[in-house]
């Protein structure tokens, strides 16, 4: 097993309580060495990168100090890009070498799927989102702010003004969380009607989508449905409201799911920008679903319409 494994991460800011304990597993679990890369490095000032790598550099640093005493850890600065091939390319290229990445999460996954690099998948599950804790700061809760970030970050984040940086950032903002819809049909062969994802993360998903202003939840499910399937559907229940901070790797979305039933029209396998899927009820723990709850959505729905 390599010594050397990477952790990719934004920081923004620094390392919160579950970078830590991811960190602390893999060491666990044996290595010697971690490479921090820091992604977006070079955006700064913005909503969703409020502070510069030099900032984020000195809080991983002051947490390293706080939580990680002795470790033999590096950082490193990667330039934001939305190609995951250019940015897989760069850091293969520009960065030092490794053989194993720690991540949980399926964008990074994505990424070095075909780059010969082996995947050290960590087991923790927190609910801490860095875009909560830039809200937090925004709003100078410091109750919620010693919980998830060293102390030492607390009081650097006090010294460089980022109450005031964030507060000016969001104040025309109104920070809330995404709400989404998924829905869940079967076809007249009772095969589960899913698709192929071809933006990150470009694993296998239910239809979903984000609800429009003025748009019910029931509204949107019918309207993504036919988007991106070609179908005509009919509710039959919804399922639940799925709000774990952690369902989606890349915002707060909240998702409204709904059963639905096919009432007209064969699924257009080849529907707008995404490949649909038909796949057997009975296989989904083959399915690598782009997010972690959609297995457990699927199986809620059909164990609560049985019931």
């Amino acid at each position: 097993m390599s010594k050397t494994w990477i952790f990719i991460t934004r920081c923004q800011p620094g390392f919160h309580d579950g970078h830590i304990d991811s960190i602390n597993e893999a060491y666990d679990a044996g290595i010697e060495k971690i490479i921090i890369w820091v992604g977006s490095a070079d955006k700064e000032w913005t909503k969703d990168n409020p502070f510069t790598y030099d900032e984020r550099k000195k809080m991983i640093e002051l947490s390293i100090k706080e939580y990680l005493p002795a470790k033999d850890i590096e950082i490193y600065p990667i330039p934001h890009s939305n190609d995951s091939e250019q940015w897989k390319n760069y850091i293969l290229k520009n960065l030092p070498d490794f053989d194993y990445i720690i991540s949980s999460n399926p964008m990074v996954w994505e990424g070095f799927k075909n780059a010969n690099k082996k995947f050290f998948q960590t087991s923790v599950t927190t609910n801490t989102r860095a875009s909560v804790i830039r809200n937090k700061i925004s709003m100078w809760d410091y109750q919620y702010l010693y919980q998830v970030l060293s102390q030492n970050v607390v009081e650097y984040l006090k010294n460089i003004k980022a109450f005031e940086r964030l507060r000016d950032i969001f104040k025309d903002e109104r920070v809330t969380p995404n709400i989404v819809t998924d829905v869940i049909f079967v076809d007249q062969n009772w095969k589960l009607i899913l698709i192929q994802r071809t933006n990150e993360p470009k694993w296998i998903a239910l239809p979903w989508g984000f609800v429009n202003y003025g748009e019910s939840t029931e509204q949107a499910c019918i309207r993504k449905a036919k988007e991106e399937t070609g179908a005509d559907i009919k509710i039959i229940r919804l399922v639940w409201i799925y709000d774990n901070l952690a369902r989606d790797p890349r915002d707060h979305n909240i998702s409204a799911v709904y059963l639905w039933k096919l009432v007209w029209k064969e699924v257009d396998l080849n529907s707008w920008n995404k490949k649909v899927l038909k796949v057997d009820l009975d296989t989904i723990d083959e399915i690598d679903f782009a997010f972690p709850d959609h297995k457990k959505m699927i199986l809620d729905a059909f164990r609560y319409h049985n019931d």
